[in-house]
């Protein structure tokens, strides 16, 4: 899928040419509505009419289809957009009452991006087919915050003018009238029953594994992500009756490597090994971190999963990952859990700023503009209170980094690590019940797995990652410094020829990286707007020199300058170009 766009104004054939990357790019556009959709050549249905409704869908809704939308809608009103499942953006459109309703998943699976604009108003999954029709503003607060937090807060994007639609959201807007609302549907709450661990753990099982079955249909080929941890393996033995493959990726030396082709051997399934250069892993998460800068770009922010399917593609129709928690739900589940406090506020800014990348000095020499950082962050506090919403993966973390206590944390830490089973609005709803009274967390976790596969319960805790307390966990957030070095060792231990680990500080001191960092950042103009390239070259030059070690800094530049360059007037025609020559 690539994107869908809708226009209250006559922009939509611009928007979509914006999206279309490749020749065989199909774009479709709605009878009754300025809306339409591109996408891939393939026989699902994701645009559905008559002569008063139509529903245009990005994603997969797992629960409904698109008719029985409009059925649902004519019985139930907006309510009937507010109980789908799935992973999705949706725009539907009442032709009599002249409504227009944009919805995502509850999760933010797909992402969505609106621009209003003298009440006009614009939406796109891709920020680039916004800025096809509007002049694009970059928000130098977002600057800011990407390069010392490497994350952008609340609902901001790279631009003024353009917003991200939050998890669980909907835009409702009367043409007639140019009137817009945007509210959260759906609302993670703690609501505790009284149950035994051997029912909670019983249930979640059942819930789990009605979660795979929604999501694994058909004849489709299918393929899981098969690492060392606990929960692939869970997920894997749950399905293995359906005829699936499974995969690691990995240097073949590495523990993932190993301990997934033993598990696939075991539960009796194929398996293949995707081996990687680290070299080459560097420069996709380079790429994918300026893509999740510049928003909407999703076919390059999965370039390394793409590549991974590339190599699957023959005996597989599609395959699940474990994805990283800042790509998933992760640590904003409990986001919404807690009435935030001031005292956990300020605790978690403090945190926060501790955690930088840049120091005070270091950020007032870097940037051609100022930010009072610590407003930032509460103006993010004050958004994630005020609309309910999930708030962005480090905030949620370090909140939570506070309030170990509430059971059921470390339960649905491990589920939202998994994509399949995750977004399933009766599991999480289940995993919230679990009352404060049990505090055995890994007792219910460990009965979970064992309900799943008896060899499972035998691992210890401590291999999960459940044992982590309070005090180990911020040393890990705030002074990691010492457990990097530890796992750099092992990993260089591990393969004699350093292929399986990726050293930032020496490779920014290696020609190919020290002309990618001249071109993008020394020698770029829209660069120089936003950063003192005379203070980035001296960082540079103080990394040379073996004078201090600024590889993650230079790296971080780097990664924002892409982002730039890629929407400056030079690369606004073909962003690829830039990509494909950083890839070179």
């Amino acid at each position: 899928m690539v994107g869908i766009a809708y226009s209250s104004t006559n922009h939509l054939d611009s928007m979509l040419e914006s999206m279309s990357h490749l020749s065989w790019h199909v774009k479709d556009k709605c009878k009754n509505v300025n809306a339409g959709i591109v996408r891939l050549p393939i026989l699902d249905k994701f645009i559905y009419e008559t002569d008063q409704f139509t529903v245009l869908v990005d994603g997969y809704i797992y629960n409904v289809s698109l008719e029985e939308i409009v059925h649902k809608y004519n019985s139930e009103g907006q309510i009937a957009l507010q109980t789908l499942e799935g992973e999705f953006t949706l725009l539907f459109f009442d032709k009599i009452q002249n409504l227009v309703y944009v919805v995502n998943d509850p999760f933010g699976l797909r992402r969505c991006y609106y621009s209003i604009n003298s009440g006009e108003l614009l939406v796109s999954t891709e920020t680039k087919a916004i800025w096809s029709v509007l002049e694009p503003s970059i928000d130098e607060s977002t600057v800011y915050s990407m390069l010392r937090f490497r994350r952008v807060f609340s609902d901001k994007t790279l631009f003024v003018n353009v917003r991200r639609l939050m998890p669980g959201s909907i835009i409702r807007y009367e043409q007639q009238r140019k009137k817009i609302e945007i509210t959260t549907y759906y609302k993670y709450t703690y609501t505790p029953k009284e149950s035994d661990e051997v029912e909670i753990a019983k249930k979640a099982v059942l819930l789990f594994k009605n979660a795979l079955d929604k999501r694994i249909t058909g004849n489709k080929r299918t393929a899981f992500a098969l690492s060392g941890g606990l929960d692939s393996r869970a997920m894997t033995t749950l399905a293995k009756d359906k005829k699936i493959t499974a995969f690691t990726y990995g240097s073949g030396a590495d523990p993932d490597s190993i301990i997934g082709q033993k598990i696939a051997r075991k539960i009796g399934i194929k398996h293949e090994l995707i081996t990687f250069d680290c070299r080459e892993q560097a420069i996709a998460d380079l790429v994918e971190f300026a893509s999740y800068l510049t928003e909407g770009l999703t076919t390059v922010a999965y370039c390394f999963q793409l590549y991974v399917f590339a190599r699957l593609h023959r005996n597989v129709d599609e395959y699940f990952w474990t994805f990283e928690l800042d790509d998933t739900l992760g640590g904003n589940l409990l986001g919404q859990v807690y009435d935030v406090t001031d005292y956990q506020r300020y605790s978690s800014i403090e945190l926060m700023l501790r955690r930088s990348i840049f120091t005070v000095d270091e950020c007032e020499r870097l940037f051609n503009f100022q930010f009072d950082i610590r407003t930032l962050l509460e103006e993010h506090y004050s958004h994630v209170s005020r609309s309910d919403v999930m708030a962005e993966f480090e905030s949620a973390q370090l909140l939570d980094l506070l309030q170990r206590g509430i059971t059921g944390h470390f339960i649905a830490r491990n589920f939202v690590e998994e994509r399949i089973p995750t977004f399933d609005k009766e599991l999480i709803a289940h995993i919230a019940s679990i009352p404060l009274r049990l505090k055995r967390e890994h007792y219910i976790y460990n009965i979970f797995l064992k309900y799943i596969d008896p060899d499972l319960a035998q691992v210890k805790s401590a291999t999960t990652g459940l044992s982590v307390d309070s005090s180990r966990l911020e040393k890990f957030l705030v002074r990691n410094k010492a457990r990097f070095e530890k796992i750099k060792q092992v990993y260089l231990k591990t393969d004699s020829q350093e292929k399986n680990y990726f050293d930032v500080d020496i490779a920014m001191r290696a020609k190919p990286w020290i002309k990618k960092y001249q071109d993008h950042v020394l020698n770029s103009q829209i660069v120089k707007k936003y950063i003192n390239t005379e203070f980035a070259e001296e960082l540079l030059i103080r990394h040379l020199q073996k004078k201090a070690e600024n590889g993650t800094k230079l790296f971080a530049i780097l990664t924002v300058a892409l982002a730039l360059n890629i929407f400056s007037n030079k690369f606004s025609e073909k962003p690829m170009c830039l990509l494909n020559n950083l890839g070179k």
